[in-house]
């Protein structure tokens, strides 16, 4: 901007109503970035509150998992001491009736709940580590 000229310098009157619409100019960007930090701050909270209440699901997933591979090995282990009773209970019943008894299937079932079994427990240590 030009300032007029006068006897003692610019024009005083000039001046001050430049100074003035600068003042203004400098309000409207002050409050622009009131604006600004305002939505930032709303931001960074938005955004820490999603991160904090995907923190909570995460460890509430893991202790529902969790839950469930100790209720699988639960199981794993009711259903070997079933099969552990039927079996004495066969073995008594083929003995006392048969004689000798072979309990090779047995032994077999039993492997596999053990391999069932070892397999959710390497499962679940490695659910652990997430």
């Amino acid at each position: 901007m030009r300032f007029s000229i006068t006897k003692k310098g610019y024009s005083i009157q000039e001046v001050d109503e430049h100074i003035k619409a600068l003042e203004a100019d400098i309000a409207k960007y002050k409050e622009k970035d009131s604006v600004i930090n305002n939505a930032i701050i709303s931001a960074q909270v938005a955004a820490d509150n999603i991160v904090k209440n995907a923190e909570l699901q995460a460890i509430e997933i893991r202790k529902k998992i969790a839950l469930r591979f100790d209720g699988l090995i639960n199981s794993i282990y009711d259903k070997k001491k079933s099969i552990k009773e039927f079996n004495e209970s066969f073995e008594t019943l083929v003995e006392k009736f048969l004689g000798n008894y072979n309990n090779e299937d047995m032994d077999k079932i039993n492997n596999n709940f053990d391999s069932l079994e070892k397999s959710i427990l390497e499962l679940k240590d490695e659910f652990k580590n997430y």
